[in-house]
């Protein structure tokens, strides 16, 4: 087979090599291997404002740990909602790097399981969760939650939210308050940003480099995948 031929072939089946994923749990661990909020630069962060890392309590994570829309507030809706406690076993399904295993067990006093997908992002936050002391109630462990790896009956409670949720958030706090966060993918709350302030939302992605280096970046990638199919 020729290098155009190989090149053709590979294009119409649409076969990506190691930088164009197709299967969707290879797609997840790629996109979070490179996220942009990692246990390095939240200790790099806190290293540059204490001058060191020693005796780290768990509320100094809180403002760098909390990878989800909403913050603290919509933590702590959703634990009142799922009349979380002292001494409630919780499942957080998705857990990244653990702040919201962290923050559970911290201020509820809750025994917390974190599930997430990604190695890095589970070590990561397992190194975060010993250098505050929560290990004992705050656990982050590998696993798909397709096939949840924690026995029957081993949680109380598996809070999630719910659109309907999120729109009293919008009445109560005001909808151009959430403007910055990375929600406005879900359509039904894309629509409904637009039905309430008249433009579509604009979140805040000061923490992406700028369109230029993600694109050389891009190009790069595609280039490496492309020579990697010509040449044998």
């Amino acid at each position: 087979m020729t290098a155009a031929a190989r090149s053709t072939d590979w294009v119409s089946s649409g076969r990506f090599e190691a930088n164009f994923l197709s299967d969707a749990t290879s797609q997840t661990l790629y996109f979070y291997n490179r996220h942009p909020i990692s246990c390095e630069i939240i200790l790099a962060k806190l290293r540059a404002s204490r001058g060191h890392l020693d005796g780290l309590r768990p509320e100094e994570l809180f403002p760098h740990d909390q990878d989800h829309y909403g913050g603290l507030a919509a933590t702590d809706e959703l634990a009142r909602g799922a009349q979380v406690s002292n001494g409630s076993r919780v499942a957080d399904f998705c857990a990244g790097l653990g702040g919201t295993v962290r923050y559970l067990a911290h201020k509820y006093g809750a025994d917390v399981t974190g599930i997430e997908l990604t190695p890095a992002r589970v070590s990561g936050a397992q190194e975060l969760t010993r250098r505050v002391g929560l290990q004992s109630t705050a656990r982050i462990v590998e696993g798909n939650v397709m096939d949840v790896p924690l026995p029957d009956a081993s949680i109380d409670s598996q809070p999630s939210w719910q659109e309907a949720e999120i729109f009293t958030w919008f009445d109560r706090h005001g909808i151009e308050f959430f403007e910055g966060l990375e929600i406005w993918h879900v359509p039904a709350l894309r629509a409904e940003f637009r039905r309430r302030v008249g433009r579509s939302p604009r979140p805040d992605r000061s923490y992406m480099p700028a369109w230029p280096v993600r694109a050389r970046r891009f190009g790069k990638r595609v280039f490496h995948a492309v020579k990697r199919r010509i040449i044998p």
